[in-house]
């Protein structure tokens, strides 16, 4: 995933945390519940992540684990992308 999609995932994500000081995500592995993602959020989150990046997470994806961390979510979301051409990447 390239920088830019980084930072617009960060963006992404940064949305669904109620709790989120500003500018306060600097790590991708703090612990997102702790800044009020819950399972509403993530279930929010989801959909939005799979209709930004027309991605479909299967459904034995959709765990606490995936949604724990910007990084768990960044790796998940890039190894269910990776199949997919380059052109579509870029979207």
């Amino acid at each position: 995933m390239s920088d830019r999609r980084v930072r617009e995932l960060a963006e992404l994500v940064r949305r669904h945390l109620p709790e989120l000081p500003a500018g306060a995500l600097r790590s991708e592995e703090m612990r997102l519940r702790a800044f009020g993602l819950d399972s509403m959020g993530a279930v929010s989150l989801l959909a939005e992540l799979e209709s930004i990046y027309d991605a479909r997470f299967p459904d034995e994806t959709i765990t606490p684990e995936t949604f724990q961390t910007m990084g768990t979510i960044r790796a998940k979301l890039a190894e269910i992308t990776a199949a997919r051409p380059v052109a579509q990447e870029e979207r």
